[in-house]
């Protein structure tokens, strides 16, 4: 769930930070460091193309694939077979946590929304870094290499294909 969470917050800054990014691409090294400083590193792609669809791939430790589109998200676990199906809260509201973003210097955007504060933070104009502290203490970072935004980037990325003997749960 924090997770999806931060995915879903991702793509939502993407659209309505002062980024002015329609879309954008990259490798991302994801980093979650707990109270006694032990890391683990996820790495993988993500895409986003406005006004909402996102998809992250995720390559190490294990293959997942994460869709988002509107207040739908699918998270394909290939290794399990698995594939879950949920609704996010559209009464959590993306839109004002970016809005009380504020700037801290050209690079840097930081904002708070109830009580978690996410850092923004731009190289050469493009997004380069996301850090926040999770429900758990733990800090995260995801670092983005070699970004490109708003570059073209096909619907067809964002469509996927359920594999009809994996289980399917759907939560609500």
């Amino acid at each position: 769930m924090k997770k999806t969470f931060f995915i879903l917050l991702l793509s939502f800054t993407i659209t309505y930070a002062k980024l002015q990014i329609t879309s954008f691409q990259s490798d991302f090294i994801q980093s979650v460091t707990n109270e006694q400083n032990k890391t683990l590193h996820y790495k993988g792609e993500i895409f986003f193309k406005a006004p909402g669809l996102v998809k992250w791939s995720y390559t190490t430790p294990l293959p997942k694939a994460i869709y988002i589109k509107d207040h739908e998200v699918t998270i394909i676990d290939k290794t399990l077979e698995q594939v879950l199906i949920k609704r996010v809260d559209p009464d959590f509201d993306f839109k004002r946590l970016l809005e009380l973003a504020k700037k801290v210097t050209d690079d840097h955007y930081r904002a708070k929304y109830g009580e978690k504060i996410f850092d923004i933070f731009l190289k050469n104009g493009k997004l380069c870094c996301i850090q926040y502290q999770d429900d758990l203490g733990n800090r995260v970072k995801i670092e983005f290499l070699h970004p490109k935004q708003n570059v073209e980037i096909d619907r067809a990325v964002f469509e996927f294909r359920l594999d009809p003997s994996w289980d399917v749960v759907y939560e609500q």
